[in-house]
């Protein structure tokens, strides 16, 4: 009797394995503790492949959440946001940075 073997990579020490990186291990944890959609997963992965342009900070410098929306709410403050959505104002952002 013939069994069937699949193909699969020999066991690893790095403990995060399957995975080449940490950083890769890190983030697919997010993803799968958070329920992500592909498309969240290929969009924020794209993000983080990309080179910082021409004079623009070299990293992503958001520590967390509360910041992030610090950040918008103080953006309120001296501009009025109420009639304006976030993915409106990201639509000039995404024509300057198209999807690879």
């Amino acid at each position: 009797m013939q069994t069937w073997e699949p193909d699969l990579a020999p066991p690893s020490n790095l403990p995060y394995a399957p995975f080449r990186t940490r950083a890769d291990f890190e983030q697919a944890k997010i993803f799968v503790h958070h329920n992500c959609t592909d498309t969240m997963i290929d969009d924020q992965l794209r993000l983080n492949q990309k080179a910082p342009q021409a004079g623009e900070p070299s990293a992503q410098t958001m520590k967390n959440a509360r910041e992030m929306h610090k950040i918008l709410a103080e953006a309120g403050e001296y501009q009025d946001t109420s009639a304006v959505s976030f993915l409106y104002c990201l639509q000039g952002f995404n024509d300057a940075y198209p999807k690879a």
